[in-house]
């Protein structure tokens, strides 16, 4: 008897997490398609590796801070992800809205004690390009970022999770985006908040009309995008110094024969061997790249170029790191229209094949 009521109790236990799940997955796609350009919401910002739209990062974290703030945004949740700008030393503005597509632990229930968990595994997967709302110049903004000077008691010094006061980058010169999102987000002026307490900021939903190019909706916007490239007669060696003077379209009918090489050169064993990819990854190459692939599906057409480069940039700076292209992620999400980041992503792919074809270095 006791038995069968215990097995009965598992079994509503079980039946009851389901239908959270159902719920909470019901209610993230609802609010995911509202998700429309310009849309505003908070969100826990955090600096940390860069992603872009349909990238998954997967993690496994012991960071107390860390692990209570994937417990309580929840499965389904969303969480801002911005990157480092390792060449002025402050976070970028632009990055992506990630959905936690999976976390093992649940949040307390309500009244109870909220107990630290000791090691939270999770998957985010990138949503929509965002930028921070603040000032154009000298936005400071209290933040997430792993530093040293969050990590006491950690054993063996390191880096902890903290949230603090962040220096942004400038908004660049021409881009629209920066020059209209300028209300102010979540700040820390006193200084007095602990570290380990979380905060959001504010962020603006970005989307260019041809990243819905996969979306029904395209059609009722009378956007058109073909099926196929149009890439007879198009040579990827004939790129100008001065990218100005080609056209968009020939800009990203190069760059998709170059990510047609890449991908063939990436998946030749003698690619590996000559250049050591295999070495720069949990996963040899070939399964890496297949997963990546299962996540940001399909390669958009030439018509669509800043889907194009978006997809492009995923596949040479996949996630875990291949090491066999420039990172160019942030400097993508930060470009100020699609012929901007045509050109990273293009010169990123040809550092990249040259690399794989004689093992020359990447920089």
């Amino acid at each position: 008897m006791h038995v069968l009521l215990l097995a009965s109790l598992t079994l509503s236990s079980e039946s009851s997490l389901l239908r959270q799940r159902i719920a909470a997955i019901e209610a993230a796609d609802a609010r995911d398609t509202g998700l429309v350009a310009s849309s505003r919401l908070s969100v826990p910002v955090v600096c940390i590796d860069p992603m872009l739209p349909k990238q998954r990062m997967e993690i496994k974290t012991e960071d107390d801070t860390f692990c209570c703030l994937l417990r309580d945004v929840g499965f389904g949740g969303l969480i801002g992800i911005v990157g480092l700008d390792t060449r002025t030393r402050r976070l970028r503005r632009h990055g992506i809205l990630a959905r936690i597509a999976f976390v093992d632990v649940l949040p307390p229930p309500p009244g109870s004690p909220p107990l630290i968990p000791t090691e939270v595994r999770a998957s985010l997967i990138g949503i929509r390009r965002m930028c921070v709302c603040g000032p154009a110049e000298g936005m400071r903004l209290r933040v997430g970022r792993f530093r040293r000077g969050y990590a006491d008691g950690v054993i063996d010094g390191g880096i902890a999770l903290g949230f603090g006061e962040e220096r942004f980058n400038n908004a660049r010169e021409g881009c629209s985006v920066c020059e209209n999102v300028s209300s102010a987000s979540a700040v820390d002026p006193s200084g007095q908040m602990p570290s380990t307490e979380v905060t959001e900021a504010t962020v603006e939903v970005l989307i260019d009309p041809d990243e819905l190019w996969e979306d029904e909706l395209v059609g009722e916007n009378n956007l058109s995008f073909t099926s196929e490239d149009p890439l007879d007669g198009c040579d990827a060696g004939a790129m100008s110094e001065d990218s100005s003077l080609i056209s968009a379209p020939t800009k990203a009918q190069a760059l998709s024969i170059l990510l047609d090489l890449w991908l063939e050169l990436i998946r030749k064993q003698e690619t590996l061997v000559r250049s050591d990819v295999a070495l720069c990854a949990r996963l040899t190459p070939d399964v890496l790249i297949s997963h990546v692939l299962d996540d940001i599906g399909p390669k958009p057409p030439t018509s669509a170029p800043t889907a194009l480069s978006l997809w492009g940039a995923s596949l040479i700076n996949p996630l875990p790191s291949l090491g066999v292209a420039p990172e160019c992620r942030g400097s993508v999400l930060e470009a100020v229209d699609s012929a901007e980041r045509l050109a990273i992503v293009t010169r990123a792919c040809e550092r990249s094949i040259r690399s794989l074809r004689d093992g020359s270095p990447l920089i």
